[in-house]
C-alpha cells in the first residue's frame, strides 16, 4: 500500500452517496479518481466528541453529498496507522477539507458546529 503519497498530497497540496469508512487505500484511490471535493473525517469509536460530531457530520453530508464526498477514517483501523503517524493526528475528531485539485484549504480539529461544517464544505466548491 502506498500511505505516503496520500499524506504527502493531504499535507503538501494544501464517493460515495453516504459517509464511507475509509481506509488508506480507499482514500487514495478517491485521491486519484474523484473529480469532487472531500471532507475527511479521523475519528475513533470510543472517543465521546467524535460520537457527538457524527450525527453533524452525517447531516452536513446530506445536503451536499451531490457535489463533496465524505470520508470517516477510523484512527484505530492497522491499516491506517501510517497515515495518522504521517499526519501527526494526536487528537480526534480532525476534519480536513481538501479541494478537488487536491489543496488542503483547513484542518480542524475538534467536533464543528453545523454551521461552520456546512459553511467550510461550501468553500470547497467556490474556483
Amino acid at each position: 500500500m502506498r500511505f505516503l503519497s496520500l499524506a504527502l498530497i493531504l499535507l503538501f497540496s494544501a464517493c460515495s452517496q453516504e459517509v464511507s469508512s475509509a481506509t488508506s487505500t480507499a482514500l487514495e484511490a478517491f485521491l486519484k479518481g474523484s473529480k469532487k471535493p472531500a471532507v475527511i473525517k479521523f475519528y475513533a469509536d470510543w472517543c465521546d466528541s467524535c460520537k457527538d460530531y457524527a450525527p453533524t457530520y452525517t447531516k452536513v453530508q446530506a445536503t451536499q453529498k451531490a457535489h463533496i464526498d465524505f470520508y470517516s477514517v477510523d484512527v484505530d483501523d492497522k491499516l491506517n496507522a501510517k497515515l495518522i503517524k504521517q499526519l501527526k493526528i494526536s487528537r480526534i475528531p480532525v476534519t480536513y477539507f481538501v479541494t478537488k485539485d487536491r489543496k488542503t484549504i483547513s484542518k480542524r480539529m475538534g467536533p464543528i458546529t453545523e454551521q461552520d461544517l456546512s459553511t467550510l464544505a461550501k468553500k470547497l466548491l467556490i474556483p
